[in-house]
């Protein structure tokens, strides 16, 4: 049986634009390893200059709001760490992430399709 699937969507805190060029594609090599502790794998990562949009598959035991929750921890101490300059810390206030999400299991959809989804996030309608 296939593990299930999950989106998440992880805000910016105020809903501020803080990522820059390098900054999405920090984020995601950022999470690659997180997602291997716990036996998660991420499969497609999207994000605008706002929010972040994540397919992921994952084992039945840990809770989706811990995984959340640890790959914004890790990621924004990364941000914090190695990219200061792109952003200004006063802007965002410390914690780049919004401590609101949005996760919901896809199980019940192919991943395929919920890659679709995620990737037409960012065209306009």
């Amino acid at each position: 049986m296939p593990l299930p699937h999950a989106h998440s969507v992880s805000a910016t805190k105020f809903g501020r634009k803080p990522f820059t060029d390098p900054m999405p594609t920090f984020t995601e090599t950022t999470m690659r390893p997180v997602c291997t502790e716990p036996a998660v794998e991420l499969i497609e990562s999207t994000s605008e200059s706002d929010h972040l949009h994540l397919l992921v598959t994952y084992p039945p035991s840990p809770a989706l709001s811990a995984l959340t929750q640890r790959l914004q921890g890790r990621t924004a101490h990364a941000i914090q760490r190695e990219l200061t300059g792109a952003y200004i810390r006063a802007y965002i206030r410390g914690h780049p992430w919004s401590p609101s999400y949005f996760t919901v299991s896809c199980t019940g959809a192919p991943p395929s399709i919920t890659k679709q989804h995620i990737d037409g996030q960012a065209q306009p309608l």
